[in-house]
């Protein structure tokens, strides 16, 4: 119903599933994603609150709420503090690690920023998101040489020089050096 923008519908169809089954979390972080088509980020965050109440082992829905913290009400510190918690529940799930970067960004510690970057290519080596990112922050604080081992990165990754120069602020004559 949500899909087909039957929202008197669909909002309908989540009160009766949640009347029913008020215990039932998944009810409370579906309707949390209904309210956000809705661009209601205060009930989404409420039934992602109530979810969490409800289970506090919910690490996507920590995650979930960061992202809305860091989205919509630029709260950093508590979209921080949730995509921590997301972490310490599910230690090995990149997505939350290149969020966590992004916030850590926004808060200006890029350190920590390029932490976390470090730890999706550990998990995940083939990530590009993380590599790409990791080439444009190395650009940023001037660190040319790790910014060309990055470059080899995205080259084994298959990514074309253009991206590889502007993600690592190499030039293009550098980045078909390294390619050659």
């Amino acid at each position: 119903e949500v899909q087909l923008k039957k929202y008197d519908d669909a909002e309908k169809s989540f009160d009766k599933l949640i009347k029913t089954h008020p215990s039932y979390y998944n009810g409370y972080l579906s309707r949390s994603q209904f309210w956000l088509e809705k661009k209601d980020t205060l009930k989404a965050i409420e039934d992602i609150d109530k979810a969490i109440s409800l289970d506090k082992h919910l690490s996507y829905a920590y995650a979930q709420r960061a992202i809305i913290k860091f989205q919509y009400t630029k709260d950093y510190q508590d979209a921080l503090a949730d995509m921590n918690e997301a972490l310490r529940l599910d230690p090995n799930m990149s997505s939350y690690y290149i969020n966590r970067a992004l916030i850590k960004y926004h808060l200006d510690d890029l350190r920590g920023t390029m932490a976390d970057y470090d730890r999706v290519v550990e998990i995940d080596p083939n990530n590009l998101m993380a590599h790409y990112n990791r080439g444009l922050l190395r650009a940023q604080v001037g660190e040319k040489n790790k910014a060309i081992e990055i470059a080899k990165s995205l080259i084994n990754l298959g990514l074309d020089k253009e991206s590889i120069a502007k993600s690592t602020g190499l030039d293009l004559c550098e980045v078909e050096k390294l390619m050659n």
